[in-house]
């Protein structure tokens, strides 16, 4: 019977270099589940890095980015151009004749109307 002979490993310096460093003894894999709670932590933010990568730094960014921008400006305009202007009108409308202009000013002798008794 001919006699199995175990393969020789080769040794080489960057192998001995390699058994003398600390990556010797790191795993890159990462831990599955909540095998280690102490990874936790990594599970939701993973997901929520997927979505900003995916969403935020790809090509949806730009789109991402206009549609902020372009509600933003929808709603100053709808506040500022329609609604802010029809309350004011309103306002006017229902206020403003019985307004006496001048008696908040300093050195003004026009009597306060909003003063009672005088």
């Amino acid at each position: 019977s001919a006699r199995m002979e175990a393969p020789q490993a080769t040794i080489s310096t960057s192998n001995l270099a390699l058994c003398g460093s600390p990556l010797f003894l790191t795993s890159y894999d990462k831990p599955g589940g909540l095998a280690n709670p102490w990874e936790a932590q990594f599970i939701p933010t993973e997901m929520l890095n997927n979505l900003i990568e995916g969403w935020m730094e790809a090509e949806a960014g730009p789109w991402f980015l206009n549609a902020a921008v372009f509600l933003t400006a929808l709603r100053m305009l709808m506040y500022y151009g329609v609604f802010q202007p029809s309350y004011l009108y309103g306002f006017q409308q229902r206020y403003g004749q019985t307004w006496t202009v001048g008696h908040h000013l300093y050195g003004s002798n026009l009597p306060n109307p909003l003063k009672k008794g005088k």
